[in-house]
């Protein structure tokens, strides 16, 4: 085998030297460069990818504070209006309850009235019907010393008594 051969163990360190030295400033002067740049461009677009994350999540979180805010705003306004809503139905439906009230007793005022007034002409009637009735029963009976004045006074006496 030639490569364990001593005599060119000189020459074949010399020219892996050379190689590695080669290989060395190919890989130094272009490749490690390359990679160094591309790994730089990199880390400065996730950098820049952090930072419009960390803008975003700032954003947002503005966002959704604005967004409770408006929420707790409108809310305590709706529950505002409920209640003012709320309150006004009940003053307007105690006013409506007081107006009826105040109706319904001047209606229960007038109905006892007219009834009263009803009662008492039906009780003139009714004592003028039996007046005529008790009169036209002592005519069929010919009784002459009833007159009508004295069937009246009894009707009264009736009236009064009873």
């Amino acid at each position: 085998m030639p490569q364990l051969n001593s005599a060119t163990f000189v020459s074949q360190i010399f020219w892996l030297v050379i190689s590695f030295m080669l290989m060395w400033l190919v890989v130094g002067r272009f490749i490690v460069p390359k990679i160094n740049d591309i790994w730089k461009r990199r880390q400065r677009k996730i950098d820049d990818y952090v930072a419009a994350a960390e803008e975003f999540r700032t954003s947002a979180e503005d966002l959704i504070a604005r967004y409770n805010s408006a929420v707790d705003k409108a809310e305590k306004q709706a529950e505002d209006s409920w209640q003012a809503v709320h309150d006004e139905l009940k003053r307007q439906s105690d006013e409506l309850h007081a107006d009826m009230d105040e109706r319904l007793k001047k209606q229960l005022a007038e109905s006892s009235e007219n009834l009263r007034r009803v009662e008492q002409m039906i009780k003139t009637k009714v004592d003028v019907m039996v007046a005529d009735l008790s009169e036209a029963v002592v005519n069929k009976l010919e009784i002459s010393d009833i007159e009508r004045k004295d069937i009246e006074k009894a009707l009264e006496r009736e009236n009064h008594n009873g």
